[in-house]
């Protein structure tokens, strides 16, 4: 699991951006991060801000609201995500 600096905020999954930040020529270790929501649903997302009002700058980013941290991977982990992303 990731060393990586984490915190609660307001998260956004952008295909686009998962895509780039999980090449494999890409700078970034941890391309699978998740987070959990207000539902306590564990969420995969790309971009994590703690103000509320700020915006992804990839088009087809998804807001998913409020979250909380849960952790980065190298590697896909088979846990119930949910999948608001492919909504």
């Amino acid at each position: 699991m990731s060393e990586m600096k984490t915190y609660d905020g307001y998260a956004v999954y952008s295909e686009t951006q998962f895509n780039h930040i999980s090449r494999e020529d890409g700078n970034t270790k941890y391309p699978y991060i998740y987070y959990k929501n207000e539902k306590d649903e564990v969420v995969h997302v790309t971009e994590v801000f703690t103000n509320k009002e700020d915006k992804s700058k990839f088009s087809d980013a998804v807001y998913l609201g409020k979250v909380k941290w849960y952790g980065a991977f190298r590697d896909y982990q088979n846990i119930i995500v949910n999948k608001s992303e492919e909504s």
